[in-house]
């Protein structure tokens, strides 16, 4: 049993400060979540509240939390997401509108930009849903000899555009659920090392429930919690092409996820002299890296992708965003871990482009400064000390044959292939992994339906890494309210349990069950 002084004693510690974990403590402390209530009975309550004679008085059982969040990229929220887009020069985010962490209104978002008439800095997703594709001119195409199949994917009475948020006002966005909810001074830069479940003794009070200990790299003491919610990023294992695996790094290649941590591009490339780079890889992170590249002085980019060049606006199908997203979910829900993770996968198909940066993309291609190469594989790369000699083999227009290529001189390639989920080699994670039985599908954890890794901890796991319970959007934006609405839904109910005795719990478990008799009730009303 350890010993533990209250200035280390939390009752909730979140691990990552990135959208996910803005999610699920705004979902903690709003009052009124829009998952919960209409927009009618959430106007009601606001008008009660404002205008009653007599305060309403409060059910919130969390306003007294003590809750500490820990990010190893800053003691901002999204300092990790801020810093890679500032690094990439991102304008505008993938995810449409009602996408984002404010757990108070879908529309909040909007609302947002319409109050502070920054409506022209969202950019327009045409050819998806709205004015542009109304039945009128489907029928008209398809009686115009063009084929057009007359079913859509969207519900067809929601006629409003969709359209991306730029990233100058979605920060502010964030920043403005921030100071709504007052949550600016509660993270802690730091890295989270090792994490435990150990019986604690509380100096001067006693001996306490089992609460997790977290181990950190800066701090001397270890900080304990009786609940933990894992919010971190998907930076899992680089996929790495085994051609560069074991090939020097400095000044030769890197990967995607090293860009934050270098100088992009390296100084010898932009010092006049014509200058080559290789990208690998097929989705929106190599485009965005082609057209950095270029717009920073390199002279020459080839984009390699072992598939076709996928051309859509999010990074799901369509499908799941819709009106048949239901059905989807329905037939995900009904299938076995193992199955759920192909599911994932097969709904998120690999890299994508969204149609703006093809655009891009060719245009950089007319001008001679980018090469796309579809359907072509790295067979070979050999570095001289100065410059690569890349073998490569593509498929030719005949589908049955292949040939080969040689880029004679590449000054440096970056490979943007991306990562794969592995949580149970988290570093933090292999202690707890030791104790409890954890499994995984693909890499993501098995959860239940509360995002618990186990019925009777309260761990919780957020982010990507709760895909194979929400689906393919726990990825990004479009899963971080959902996952933040069940992990909230059950720590209500786990800090309510804490303020009251065993007795009045298994009374209301037994009531809400309709296991006791109702005229019991009264001998104790």
């Amino acid at each position: 049993m350890e010993t533990v002084s209250s200035e280390n004693l939390y009752d909730l510690i979140i691990v990552g400060a990135g959208p996910h974990g803005l999610a699920v403590l705004a979902r903690l402390f709003e009052s009124r979540p829009s998952a919960l209530y209409t927009d009618v009975e959430s106007s009601r309550l606001s008008f009660l509240r404002k205008y009653a004679k007599r305060p309403l008085e409060s059910t919130d059982t969390l306003s007294d939390l003590k809750v500490l969040v820990i990010d190893k990229s800053g003691e901002q929220w999204m300092a990790q997401w801020n810093k890679l887009f500032e690094a990439f020069e991102i304008k505008h985010l993938r995810s449409p509108l009602f996408f984002h962490p404010d757990p108070s209104d879908l529309d909040s978002l909007l609302a947002y930009t319409n109050a502070m008439n920054c409506t022209c800095d969202n950019l327009e997703i045409s050819g998806v849903v709205g004015k542009e594709q109304s039945k009128h001119k489907l029928k008209k195409k398809c009686k115009g000899g063009r084929r057009h199949s007359l079913v859509t994917d969207f519900n067809e009475r929601d006629r409003q555009d969709y359209f991306n948020p730029s990233s100058k006002v979605f920060r502010a966005f964030c920043d403005s659920v921030v100071a709504r909810y007052s949550l600016q001074n509660m993270i802690k830069q730091d890295t989270v090392v090792d994490i435990d479940y150990v019986p604690i003794h509380e100096r001067h009070v006693g001996p306490r429930s089992p609460h997790f200990a977290l181990t950190l790299l800066c701090h001397s003491h270890k900080l304990y919690t009786k609940a933990l919610v894992l919010a971190p990023g998907m930076g899992g294992q680089p996929n790495l092409v085994p051609q560069l695996e074991h090939q020097p790094r400095l000044g030769a290649w890197c990967h995607s996820s090293d860009l934050l941590r270098t100088v992009f591009p390296p100084a010898h490339m932009t010092q006049g002299e014509r200058s080559t780079m290789m990208v690998i890889g097929g989705g929106l992170t190599s485009a965005q890296i082609v057209d950095l590249a270029i717009k920073r002085g390199v002279s020459k980019v080839y984009m390699v992708m072992r598939s076709h060049m996928k051309v859509k606006h999010f990074d799901l199908d369509l499908g799941w965003l819709g009106k048949y997203g239901n059905i989807l979910k329905m037939q995900f829900y009904q299938a076995k871990f193992e199955d759920r993770a192909n599911i994932v996968l097969s709904a998120r198909n690999g890299g994508s482009i969204t149609p703006r940066f093809a655009k891009i993309l060719r245009h950089h291609e007319r001008l001679g400064r980018a090469f796309i190469m579809p359907q072509t594989t790295v067979t070979d790369a050999s570095w001289s000390g100065s410059s690569w000699r890349i073998i490569l083999r593509r498929r030719a227009a005949n589908i049955d044959k292949h040939e080969t290529v040689i880029l004679p001189k590449v000054d440096y390639i970056v490979a943007a292939t991306g990562t794969r989920p592995a949580f149970s080699d988290l570093s933090f994670m292999q202690t707890l992994r030791a104790k409890l039985s954890m499994d995984t599908s693909a890499g993501l954890p098995h959860l239940n339906e509360d995002l618990q890794i186990s019925e009777h901890l309260p761990l919780f796991v957020a982010s990507g890494y709760a895909a194979l319970q929400l689906g393919p959007g726990a990825f990004n934006l479009s899963g971080s309210r959902e996952g933040a609405e069940r992990i909230a839904n059950r720590l209500e109910t786990f800090f309510a349990s804490e303020d009251e005795d065993t007795a009045t719990v298994v009374k209301r478990e037994h009531l809400a069950g309709n296991h006791c008799n109702y005229f019991s009730l009264l001998a104790s009303a």
